[in-house]
């Protein structure tokens, strides 16, 4: 679309082209479900590495060697993608329950 931006003021002329994009809604709900699968898939591997990782430390000596910063880490990774997904969720309202489900998935 081309268009002309003018004040009469101080005789200033401008011209203008701008261009559209249009958004699909389907294949963004699609989209959404799919990313929203995908993170509750990769958190739930998530829990099951750390609970795998926990049972083959059950003596002290070899729990000790786990860094705290990388499970620090990890804890605020974490989080802070768990609040993204409440925040989506939160904004995006027909696709709450996948980003609360992926959310919770994250949060555990």
């Amino acid at each position: 679309t081309n268009g002309m931006v003018y004040s009469t003021n101080c005789s200033f002329v401008m011209n203008v082209t701008m261009h559209a994009y249009a958004i699909d809604k389907e294949i963004l709900g699609e989209k959404t479900m799919h990313f929203a699968a995908v993170t509750t898939i990769v958190a739930i591997c998530q829990m099951g590495a750390v609970i795998y990782q926990l049972s083959m430390s059950a003596n002290q000596s070899r729990a000790t060697r786990t860094s705290m910063l990388s499970v620090g880490a990890q804890a605020i990774l974490d989080s802070y993608t768990c609040l993204l997904l409440l925040v989506a969720g939160m904004f995006w309202d027909p696709f709450f329950n996948s980003f609360a489900i992926a959310s919770f998935a994250k949060l555990v």
